[in-house]
């Protein structure tokens, strides 16, 4: 799209865009301090950490899913032909649930025993928050201060181990590469 605002026009846009973002944010947050479950800052905050980590450890998984349904053509492919074989591969792999993931990376021998239950706890945290109306009683168990704890060293313990195997693959590539 060719751009025929003024720079004066443009500003004005970019002014009444943050605004009507800035409206959105106060309205929805609103509701997040009207709804009985969330209505706690650090409920909310915690609900907020749990679905990140779930979601970047659901994105480690398919990486190293991807890495290792591609491992017998690297060499023989071009990196193009790969990155569309690892496009395709990341839409196939989108459709599994986490729980699928993490027990085929479990399988494959891609991550260890202790990792797969650290997973499947931030998953079983992930499960709480996506259902709250199933799940209230245990949500509120967050406001005790030592569960709210626990809650927030699985999920430090599951990314933490994540860094650790992802610093070990590429301390082993940098080896073999001599790179």
């Amino acid at each position: 799209m060719i751009n025929t605002l003024t720079p004066e026009q443009q500003e004005a846009e970019e002014q009444r865009i943050e605004q009507e973002i800035s409206e959105l944010n106060g309205i929805i947050d609103g509701w997040e301090d009207i709804d009985p479950i969330y209505m706690h800052r650090e409920i909310r905050e915690l609900r907020h950490r749990v679905m990140f980590v779930h979601t970047r450890c659901e994105s480690s998984v398919g990486l190293l899913l991807g890495k290792y349904v591609l491992a017998p053509a690297r060499g023989t492919i071009e990196k193009t032909t790969s990155q569309i074989m690892m496009t395709h591969f990341d839409n196939v792999v989108s459709e599994t649930d986490f729980a699928r993931k993490v027990t085929m990376a479990y399988k494959f021998g891609l991550i260890e025993r202790t990792l797969k239950g650290k997973l499947f706890d931030v998953n079983n945290l992930r499960l709480i928050f996506s259902h709250p109306k199933s799940h209230d009683a245990e949500i509120k168990e967050f406001l005790d201060r030592k569960n709210y704890l626990e809650a927030l060293k699985k999920l430090k313990a599951a990314y933490d181990e994540f860094n650790d195997l992802f610093r070990k693959i590429e301390e082993a590539a940098k080896e073999k590469t001599g790179i």
